[in-house]
């Protein structure tokens, strides 16, 4: 074999290899945009104390923290909550939230959090007492562990959290407390 017919012979061998290197990148371009690009939440429930330093007492919430850690935005949509077993779930949603915290409809970019806040206790309602009577009603332990707060997103993605259990203390208590007043 003359050299002219080695460097034909490689040439037919080099492009060979970059039509299947071609190939095999657009399988893997394919098969990765038909792939939905997943909500990546990190969500948070419990009670805080919210201090504002203008020598006011401090006052205990109920907040929700969701962080997108996903690339793409998210947008939430409604905060609500799930209790129960697997085949009786109990359904409710959370419309309103105090006035300085996020409001659904939000979209959150890479990284950025909306914080969800009630106070728990003012003339009108007492938060905890209220979400027992109307929606836990079942106090046994096990029951109240399947106590879950849902953020729903604008592409039908439920995230779910476990409440901290100083939200569920709080619960307990305020329904003994209940019990004890007779209501």
């Amino acid at each position: 074999m003359t050299l002219d017919q080695k460097i034909q012979v490689w040439n037919a061998v080099g492009t060979w290899l970059a039509a299947i290197g071609t190939i095999a990148a657009v399988v893997v371009a394919l098969v990765l945009s038909s792939k939905p690009l997943k909500v990546n939440l990190k969500v948070r429930v419990g009670l805080r104390l919210m201090i504002l330093g203008d020598g006011s007492p401090g006052e205990r919430v109920l907040m929700i923290s969701a962080t997108n850690l996903a690339e793409r935005p998210a947008t939430l949509t409604t905060i609500g909550w799930r209790i129960g077993p697997k085949d009786d779930y109990k359904y409710c949603v959370m419309p309103r939230f105090d006035r300085d915290s996020s409001q659904c409809p939000i979209e959150l970019a890479h990284g950025k959090t909306a914080n969800f806040k009630v106070t728990l206790v003012t003339p009108k309602y007492d938060w905890c007492a209220d979400f027992g009577r109307d929606f836990v009603v079942n106090w046994g332990d096990e029951y109240l562990k399947t106590l879950r707060a849902q953020v729903f997103t604008s592409v039908e993605q439920t995230v779910e959290a476990v409440p901290e259990e100083s939200l569920l203390k709080a619960l307990v208590e305020a329904h003994r407390q209940a019990d004890y007043r007779g209501v």
